[in-house]
């Protein structure tokens, strides 16, 4: 995709201690923003670390190592562990703002991105960590006072045809040529590529008819940003909500998408810490039905351009019913992709609620108890309508529907208490011990009805799991330079119909 036109408006408004009010106006090229992002993509930094700049404006510092599509690493947010199960991400052409949607974070509240490849550190995670870890840190106010922050940011996206064909006149000449040429005799069943007047069809294969153009439009993302964050003394606390509404560089595709997430600690002392937090997010899509043998654009670069889109009358009047006859020389597998795209749907909405709370106690200088609570419930619909593909266009009574419906809640509390005894001032020991447990519901309903002849399917699958999790963990550091870790991890998992044991040692020296 081409990107046109961009620009950021950021505004950031804060009160210094609690006297004066300055405004600052900045105003930002996120092309050039985006340029800087592209630099140091997730696959291009390859381990290394990197600070990222947009018009001398810092995002974050970001350091990753050996990801890709397949290797999915556990997300940990502000030290907590975040179970997205919303998609996937390709980290090996991901930027700072892929991270962010498939975080579900506001890009303007992330301080700091890092990868961390998989250690004892984190065997306590289980299988979940084996692909490392991505920590998320968010932005907090170091300063004893309120802040306001607002940012807008717009950007247009031109899609780039992925080919270019030839037009109506040209293919049906090459047609003529390519069934004519071999036999030196002519077909003339085919009157889609005669320009017979005498044709019933002949208006509605006249044309110059340039699918891609027809199913590719103009992308639109428009996106606002507040933020309030305030520390007094020892309480900090802060709001941060992120929305953005978008038109895709296809037709019949948009969305929006909304965020939230706010967070209140208190650190009276080095001795005691405790962090309570809430995130939520609600994305809703809006898309045509692909699922099917050819995929939409498919369709749209192999289908005849001397087709027209509506349907004509004998005289050359152009209707508002869709051009889509049973049959041609193409066969009947290439529908019109822009009455297909009107006609069908496929919507999807999102909605999440994640509180977490993080409690830390060191009542002396070489001893920590801590314990983090974690519960995410989520909620995935998808209603989807695939539409008769023949006249009458569209015919509401010969589709199929498709709905499913997905719940999850998930729980997760670590407990864990750590040693780190003084051995001297060129060498460092930790010794810890960790609780974990997780306990998982899932639930699934999954329906189809063919109108056509109706048979109403439907399919419900329920899972519950719970998992224990012992852990007992050291980490010796000689000069800054000798490292050495080993761990042992005890695990059963649970289920219905299901009980499983196993340990999971490691040892690792650097």
């Amino acid at each position: 995709m081409n990107k046109l036109a961009s620009f950021s408006i950021v505004l950031l408004v804060y009160f210094l201690g609690g006297s004066g009010l300055a405004q600052e106006v900045e105003e930002m090229d996120t092309t050039a923003v985006k340029q800087a992002s592209t630099i140091s993509a997730i696959g291009e930094t390859a381990g290394k670390f990197s600070e990222t700049y947009g018009m001398g404006f810092s995002l974050y510092n970001e350091s990753t190592y050996q990801l890709s599509s397949a290797n999915q690493p556990l997300l940990i947010i502000d030290g907590i562990p975040f179970q997205n199960k919303k998609e996937t991400l390709d980290f090996t052409v991901a930027d700072k703002y892929d991270i962010a949607r498939w975080a579900m974070v506001p890009i303007e509240s992330i301080e700091n991105i890092q990868y961390l490849p998989y250690s004892s550190t984190y065997s306590y995670l289980g299988p979940a960590a084996q692909n490392g870890v991505l920590a998320i840190s968010t932005k907090r106010n170091k300063e004893n006072a309120i802040r306001v922050d607002y940012g807008f940011r717009n950007t247009v996206v031109q899609p780039t045809k992925g080919y270019e064909l030839l037009n109506g006149d040209d293919y049906t000449m090459m047609m003529k040529q390519a069934f004519y040429n071999p036999f030196s005799e002519w077909n003339h069943t085919h009157r889609e590529l005669l320009y017979d007047r005498s044709y019933e069809d002949y208006y509605n294969y006249n044309k110059n008819t340039d699918w891609q153009d027809e199913i590719l439009q103009t992308g639109n993302t428009m996106q606002h940003y507040l933020a309030l964050r305030g520390t007094k003394n020892s309480l900090g606390y802060g709001v941060v909500t992120d929305f953005s509404t978008n038109s895709g560089t296809t037709i019949q595709t948009g969305g929006n998408d909304y965020s939230l997430r706010g967070y209140l600690e208190y650190s009276p002392s080095s001795i005691f810490q405790a962090h309570g937090g809430i995130n939520y997010n609600q994305t809703h899509s809006e898309s045509y039905f692909d699922e099917r043998n050819l995929s939409f654009y498919e369709v749209a670069v192999r289908k005849m351009p001397n087709m027209s889109v509506y349907r004509y009358d004998a005289d050359g009047n152009q209707t508002a019913e869709y051009f889509e006859p049973e049959n041609n020389f193409q066969g009947d597998a290439y529908y019109n992709p822009v009455a297909y795209a009107e006609s069908s749907h496929a919507t999807t909405k999102y909605t999440l609620i994640n509180p977490t709370l993080h409690l830390q106690l060191v009542p002396v200088k070489s001893l920590k108890f801590r314990v983090d609570a974690s519960y995410l419930e989520d909620h995935h619909t998808e209603d989807a309508f695939d539409p008769n593909l023949r006249n009458p266009w569209p015919n509401p009574e010969l589709g199929t529907t498709y709905d499913r419906k997905t719940n999850r809640r998930h729980l997760m509390i670590f407990n864990s208490v750590t040693y780190s005894p003084k051995l001297g001032d060129k060498s460092d020991l930790d010794i810890t011990g960790s609780y974990t447990y997780y306990k998982t519901n899932y639930e699934l309903r999954d329906s189809s009805n063919n109108l056509a002849s109706p048979s109403f399917n439907t399919q419900t699958f329920n899972l519950q799991q719970k998992r224990n999790s012992f852990g007992v963990s050291a980490h010796y550091n000689l000069l800054d330079k000798y490292k050495m870790e080993a761990s042992f991890n005890p695990e059963n998992y649970s289920g219905e119909d299901f009980f499983t044991n196993y340990s999971q040692p490691c040892l690792g020296l650097h």
